[in-house]
């Protein structure tokens, strides 16, 4: 019974993290996204190359195909606020793999290259129209990551539920086996 309410606990807080993650999606505003196409169009800079780090993941969880990039996929993506938040709700992170998300969260987290150059003080200036789209990379690993977990807690509790279902059949076929020995010394003691 603890599985069944890991599972719903799993449930809830994938509810959370999707409101958390529309809240998040809701600070890339028709400014923002404006303000983003525009720097990508403008060159390279060390913040730009975060940037698009940034951008590419986002591109890759919101298209669930690990080759995606801000690139390719980008113009359609950021078209306008309205396509990228409806792209972001939509989004179902959990469609790449499992290893490809746990090295997202790496960069992402703590002394990971994404966060570590998102936080230099050299380029803040650069830097702080891709925060609110850090925001919603974060939330897009967490949910990724969040929802493989519960999947394959759900898939051990089939198992589970599979072999309690076989153990009751063997349970039950040596239940009947005993009670016809009983009737035969039954009818022996008749006899």
């Amino acid at each position: 019974m603890d599985q069944r309410n890991q599972i719903n606990d799993f449930k809830n807080i994938l509810t959370a993290q999707g409101e958390q993650k529309a809240k998040a999606a809701k600070d890339c505003d028709k400014a923002s996204i404006n303000e983003i196409k525009k720097t990508m169009a403008a060159g390279i800079s060390p913040a730009i190359g975060n940037g698009r780090a940034i951008l590419d993941r986002i591109c890759q969880l919101a298209t669930g195909k690990e080759t995606a990039s801000y690139a390719v996929e980008g113009a359609d993506l950021f078209q306008s606020e309205m396509t990228f938040s409806s792209a972001i709700k939509k989004a179902d992170s959990s469609l790449i793999e499992k290893d490809i998300l746990k090295r997202m969260a790496g960069e992402i987290n703590q002394d990971g290259t994404i966060l570590s150059a998102l936080m230099n003080p050299g380029n803040a200036a650069e830097n702080v129209q891709f925060i609110p789209y850090f925001k919603v990379l974060f939330k897009l690993v967490q949910m990724g990551l969040t929802k493989k977990n519960k999947v394959n807690l759900e898939r051990k509790q089939v198992t589970a539920d599979k072999t309690l279902a076989d153990l009751q059949v063997q349970i039950e076929t040596q239940d009947a086996i005993i009670e016809n020995l009983t009737f035969h010394e039954t009818v022996s003691a008749e006899a």
